[in-house]
C-alpha cells in the first residue's frame, strides 16, 4: 500500500511540474506615469494564464481600481488590445505596453497599442427605459456618501443606481489627502479639543463662507455626527493636527482610508454602480426632475427616478467653461483635479433653470509637481522648514510664503519656459508627510550640492548657489529685509551642509467653487430659489465655500433627504 501511494503521489508530482513547465512567464519593464513598471506574463501556450506588474510608482488609490480591471480586460480579450480605462489612461496603457512587450518577447504577434480610445460616431442604439428609486450621478466622496445613507435611510439598495461616466470610481476623492473641518471625532477627544457645531458653524463664517446660515448649521450638524458614521463602515481618522484636519494616521492621508471604507460599503449593500456610464441629459416633467437619459458605449437609455442626486465634481478640466465664468488666465492653468472634473451638468443647469451661485470663484493652489498632480503641501513655520522658489535661470521671483491665488499662478507661467523650481534641504522631507512621500516616490530630485541639483533640474547653477546664500543671509538675520517677503516674515535658513532636494513645480486650479445652489437639505433651487422637486445635489458641484469635508456631509444629507421624501418620512 506504501509503495503505491508513493508512486501515485510521485505522479501527481510529475503533472504538476508538467503543468508549471507548460505555463512560461515574460517580462517587460515600461514608463508609466510616475516612473518604469514591470509587467509580468504567464503563458500556456498561446492562452495568456495571468499578469502580474510586481514594480511600479502608480498612485495607490488609482492602482487599487484601475490594475484589478485593467488586467481583467486583457485576461477576457487574451490581447492587450483593448481600451483603456478612463481616469487610470496612462496607467493604462504602461500595462497594455507591458503585455505586449512580454507577448513579443514569446515570439506572438501583437497589434497597435492605442493610448486614447477611438470615440464611435455611430448613432447610440436607444435601449428601453428602466426605473429606479434614486439615482445619483457621479460615484466620488459625494455619491457615494448619498448612496449609502439612502440605503441606511431604507431604501432598496438594487433600487439605488449610481452612474459613473469613467471606468474607475472615486472622483476627486482618489486625491484628496486632508479631511478639513472635520469635527466631533474621536482624535479630537483624545486630544483634548472640545469642539461643537456652534465653534465650527461661527468659524466656517468667519473664515469668510458665502453659504448660507442655514446650509452652514447644516454642515456643522452633521459634521459633528460623521466620525461615528465612517467608524462604523471601519474607516478610522485617528490623527488630529491644526484642531479640525484629520489624517487616517500620522503617516497616512485621510483620502485613501476614507474611499476604500466607502467604496466597500457600497459594495456590501449591493447598490447597482454602472461605471463607463455618463447622464447625458435631464427627464424633467412639470418642473421636476424625474430622472436622467444615461449613455454607457454605443447604447442610450432612460432611467427614471423618485430622486436624482447630482454629484458630478466641478469643471477644473474644462477650459471652455473656465473662459467663460472665471477670471481671465484661469484657463491656461492645468488641474490637480480628476480628469473628470468637466462640468457635464452645467449646460444641463443652464438649460432647465437651475440656479447657479458663484461661478466665478476658484481655489488656486501654487504648488503642484509638474511632472503629475501631487500637491507638495506648503510653508507652515519657519522653525519647521523653508524653501526657496527659483525659474530656470536660478533666480528667485515670488513671495513663496502666499499659498493661492491666480496672480501668482501667472508669475510663475511668466518665467523663462514657464518653469519654476523648489529647492529645500532634509528639514523639509523631515517635517512634511507629502513632501516625504514624494521623495520616497522618487518624484523628487536629491543632491549632495546646490551646483548637482542644478544639472540635475537643468536650472543654472552659479546664480542657483548665490540665491540660496542671498536668502540665508535674510534667514540668518544678516539682513533686515528680503525683496520678496519684506521684513515681517521670519524664515529658516537653507542647511549649508546638504543634502539639497529640488523639483519641478506649477500653480494649478485645484477646485471650481460655484455650481447649483442648494438649500440646507442638498436639494436644488431654480432661477427664483423654488425647490426643484426631486434634485438634490452635493459636493464640488454645488454652490459651497467648502472642501472635501463637505462632499461626505452633503452626500449624507442629500441620500438621507432624498429617502424620507421617497419613504414619506
Amino acid at each position: 500500500m506504501k509503495r503505491l501511494l508513493c508512486i501515485l503521489l510521485a505522479c501527481t508530482l510529475l503533472v504538476s511540474l508538467a503543468g508549471w513547465a507548460l505555463a512560461d512567464t515574460y517580462s517587460a519593464t515600461v514608463p508609466g506615469y510616475n516612473g518604469d513598471m514591470t509587467v509580468e506574463v504567464d503563458l500556456d501556450g498561446d492562452t495568456i494564464t495571468a499578469i502580474r506588474i510586481p514594480e511600479d510608482h502608480e498612485s495607490s488609490p488609482v492602482k487599487k481600481r484601475a490594475f484589478p480591471v485593467m488586467i481583467d480586460r486583457i485576461l477576457e480579450a487574451q490581447t492587450p488590445v483593448v481600451d483603456s480605462l478612463t481616469a487610470a489612461t496612462f496607467s493604462s496603457y504602461a500595462i497594455k505596453s507591458g503585455v505586449a512587450e512580454a507577448l513579443k518577447q514569446a515570439g506572438r504577434e501583437v497589434g497597435a497599442i492605442s493610448f486614447y480610445n477611438e470615440e464611435s460616431t455611430a448613432e447610440p442604439v436607444k435601449l428601453d427605459a428602466v426605473e429606479a428609486d434614486i439615482v445619483i450621478i457621479g460615484a466620488g466622496p459625494a455619491g457615494q456618501s448619498a448612496a449609502i445613507a439612502a440605503a441606511e435611510a431604507g431604501i432598496d439598495a438594487s433600487r439605488i443606481i449610481v452612474l459613473e461616466k469613467l471606468d474607475i470610481t472615486g472622483g476627486n476623492g482618489k486625491f484628496d489627502m486632508v479631511l478639513f473641518n472635520h469635527a466631533g471625532s474621536k482624535a479630537q477627544e483624545l486630544a483634548g479639543i472640545e469642539d461643537s457645531a456652534e465653534k465650527l458653524f461661527e468659524d466656517r463664517k468667519a473664515g469668510g463662507a458665502w453659504d448660507s446660515d442655514a446650509r452652514l448649521m447644516a454642515e456643522a450638524e452633521m459634521t459633528m455626527q460623521m466620525d461615528e458614521w465612517y467608524r462604523g463602515m471601519g474607516i478610522e481618522l485617528n490623527y488630529v493636527y491644526d484642531t479640525r484636519s484629520h489624517l487616517a494616521e500620522k503617516d497616512a492621508y485621510a483620502g485613501e482610508e476614507l474611499l476604500d471604507g466607502i467604496e466597500g460599503r457600497v459594495k456590501e449593500l449591493g447598490v447597482d454602480l454602472r461605471t463607463g456610464t455618463r447622464a447625458v441629459d435631464f427627464i424633467m416633467e412639470d418642473g421636476r426632475l424625474a430622472g436622467v437619459t444615461a449613455q454607457h458605449g454605443g447604447e442610450i437609455y432612460d432611467i427614471r427616478a423618485k430622486a436624482v442626486v447630482i454629484a458630478t465634481g466641478g469643471f477644473c478640466q474644462n477650459p471652455e467653461l473656465l473662459a467663460k465664468y472665471t477670471a481671465e488666465g484661469t484657463e491656461k492653468l492645468r488641474s490637480s483635479n480628476q480628469i473628470g472634473a468637466t462640468g457635464d451638468m452645467v449646460p444641463l443647469f443652464e438649460k432647465y433653470g437651475f440656479q447657479l451661485g458663484h461661478m466665478d470663484k476658484t481655489t488656486v493652489f501654487s504648488f503642484m509637481i509638474s511632472r503629475g498632480r501631487e500637491l507638495t503641501g506648503e510653508r507652515v513655520a519657519p522653525q519647521s522648514y523653508d524653501y526657496v522658489q527659483v525659474n530656470v535661470d536660478g533666480q528667485r521671483f515670488t513671495n513663496e510664503t502666499v499659498s493661492y491665488g491666480l496672480p501668482r499662478a501667472l508669475d510663475v507661467m511668466a518665467q523663462p519656459g514657464g518653469k519654476s523650481f523648489m529647492i529645500f534641504d532634509q528639514s523639509m522631507v523631515d517635517f512634511s508627510f507629502r513632501i516625504g512621500k514624494h521623495a520616497k516616490a522618487g518624484l523628487i530630485e536629491k543632491a549632495d550640492t546646490l551646483e548637482e541639483l542644478a544639472e540635475k533640474l537643468g536650472i543654472n547653477a552659479e546664480n542657483l548657489v548665490q540665491t540660496v546664500a542671498d536668502y540665508n543671509k535674510f534667514a540668518n538675520g544678516e539682513i533686515k529685509e528680503d525683496p520678496f517677503r519684506g521684513e515681517k516674515v521670519p524664515a529658516r535658513p537653507i542647511n549649508a551642509e546638504g543634502p539639497y532636494y529640488g523639483m519641478q513645480i506649477e500653480s494649478a486650479i485645484h477646485m471650481t467653487k460655484g455650481g447649483v445652489v442648494c438649500d440646507e437639505n442638498a436639494r436644488c433651487l431654480d432661477a427664483n430659489g423654488a425647490v426643484i422637486p426631486g434634485a438634490f445635489a452635493a459636493g464640488e458641484v454645488t454652490d459651497t465655500s467648502a472642501n472635501f469635508s463637505a462632499a461626505f456631509v452633503f452626500g449624507r444629507i442629500a441620500g438621507q433627504q432624498a429617502a424620507e421624501e421617497i419613504l414619506g418620512k
